[in-house]
């Protein structure tokens, strides 16, 4: 049951993975043109950083997890 329970989990965090790179890829680009449309003016997207940085520490936890669990 043991390896059940590995299974699913690894195949939740292959779908959770993939989510977050299609996510990652579709906001990338926004929050790249974004960022250097904000830099260019002398500002900075916080709310495009935090939300990159928290997709990150998300994508790092389900990577963990598979190890650690």
């Amino acid at each position: 049951m043991g390896l059940f329970n590995n299974w699913v989990g690894f195949l939740i965090t292959q779908v959770y993975f993939i989510v977050f790179i299609e996510v990652l890829w579709l906001g990338g680009i926004h929050f790249l043109v974004g960022l250097g449309v904000n830099v260019g003016l002398g500002w900075i997207d916080y709310d495009c950083l935090f939300l990159l940085a928290r997709m990150n520490v998300i994508l790092e936890i389900n990577f963990l997890s598979r190890y650690v669990v």
